[in-house]
């Protein structure tokens, strides 16, 4: 009776301390976990703020250079003021944060395309083909810089956009210049940091399983009021003696 007495007092010892482990760990985890979480949606966020505010600045520039009278006169890809604004928009084209830089004004109500600098003339847009007028390209039509609030889709990608007012020598605003940013490599960034977060997390999960594995090995071997090896630790010792 005695016997069976101290195996059930072992069983429930060896019992509380997996139920004890396991929340640890699952509290570990948790915490740990919520906390990646919070640094990816952190830095996502400041990296598309980051990339806003430079697209946002890209089309300002752009725009300041683009003669509006000149831009007027455009009728067709063969006018020679094309040509130039085409020439102007592809060496933004070029920059490693650029995906897209073109010019629209307003028809209708929609807009049109001008130039569009694509550097693959498969995908240009040719002048004259319609696109649909966003809320978000209205403050440019009103002379002031602004961008897509979310993530908008087209025939060439999903982006958010920035526009800049194109003027006219008397101050009207005859247009607009539209750029992208090049997306991908904001996307390429997280996957790292994703990649970086999971692996930091595994690698404190497995410290943290390794600490109490050799905590409650030490505590269980141990008499808790003397500090002398208990009865499980003495029966396990004269075995290896034998």
């Amino acid at each position: 009776m005695m016997f069976s007495s101290l195996f059930n007092l072992r069983d429930l010892r060896t019992s509380s301390r997996s139920k004890v482990s396991l929340c640890i760990l699952l509290t570990s985890l948790m915490c740990f976990g919520m906390l990646g979480i919070t640094i990816y949606y952190n830095t996502r966020s400041e990296l598309i703020e980051h990339s806003k505010s430079c697209i946002m600045d890209m089309a300002r520039i752009a725009s300041g250079e683009i003669n509006g009278d000149d831009f007027e006169k455009i009728t067709s890809e063969s006018d020679e003021e094309y040509q130039q604004i085409l020439s102007l928009l592809s060496k933004y084209e070029q920059a490693e944060s650029v995906k897209f830089a073109y010019t629209m004004k307003p028809d209708k109500s929609n807009l049109i395309f001008v130039v569009d600098a694509d550097l693959s003339p498969q995908s240009r847009a040719p002048y004259g083909e319609e696109y649909t007028l966003l809320d978000s390209m209205l403050p440019a039509l009103d002379g002031e810089i602004s961008i897509d609030a979310e993530l908008t889709s087209d025939r060439w990608g999903t982006y958010f956009s920035a526009y800049a007012p194109i003027y006219k020598s008397d101050g009207t605003v005859v247009g607009i210049v539209g750029m992208d940013p090049e997306i991908s490599s904001i996307n390429q960034r997280l996957n790292v940091l994703k990649l970086q977060i999971i692996l930091q997390i595994t690698i404190f999960f497995g410290l943290c399983f390794l600490i109490i594995s050799n905590f409650w090995s030490i505590v269980s071997s141990r008499d808790m009021l003397t500090g002398l090896l208990n009865y499980d630790s003495l029966v396990q010792f004269g075995n290896k003696l034998q």
